[in-house]
């Protein structure tokens, strides 16, 4: 019986190692990189260099850091749901900051060519998402509802770095675009 089951798990073993391997292709152009790739999103990002892109997450399409080493902060893009006011107030809350009724006291950005809110505050983080409380840190938010769901980016780290990236992160979110599929584009 031992002689059988080591015989199966040999021959198992040569089926598998014979299998031809997939043939390489050579790469002779380049592009943004998109999550249209692997079909999750069409969102084109293309990232300032000034950030790192880190890798992305299940909740985040992309995932930079900026400023300076480990005491810099994040941006990230996602996907989200429940509406841009509730949203908007969750962090604000982050920050011990009350709620708004209202989102039309908030600056407006196009993004996706539509209007989007901006949301700001600073002070202490208290933390949240798997990131510790924060003292002296600063959000700055951008949320689009786009029909189907909410783009939201989000700025968060330091606050001095924070601010010395508002104009870069508003620009970010300004230059992002949806990629044309082949059809779209008559390729």
């Amino acid at each position: 019986m031992i002689h059988k089951a080591m015989l199966l798990m040999v021959l198992s073993v040569l089926a598998v190692s014979c299998r031809k391997a997939p043939e390489a292709v050579e790469v002779t152009e380049t592009r943004e990189l998109t999550m249209w790739d692997d079909g999750t999103d069409p969102l084109i990002a293309p990232m300032p260099p000034e950030w790192r892109q880190i890798p992305s997450t299940q909740l985040r399409l992309y995932n930079y850091r900026f400023g300076e080493g480990s005491q810099g902060g994040e941006v990230y893009v996602s996907r989200a749901r429940g509406g841009v006011l509730p949203n908007v107030n969750r962090w604000l809350a982050q920050f011990g900051k009350p709620e708004i009724d209202s989102l039309d006291d908030l600056p407006k950005i196009k993004v996706l060519g539509l209007d989007a809110v901006v949301v700001s505050a600073s002070g202490r983080f208290g933390g949240g998402m798997g990131k510790p409380a924060q003292e002296n840190a600063a959000v700055l938010g951008v949320i689009a509802d786009h029909g189907s769901g909410l783009l939201t980016v989000k700025m968060i780290g330091p606050a001095d770095q924070v601010a010395a990236e508002r104009e870069r992160m508003l620009k970010f979110c300004e230059s992002l675009r949806i990629k044309q599929s082949d059809a779209e584009t008559g390729n």
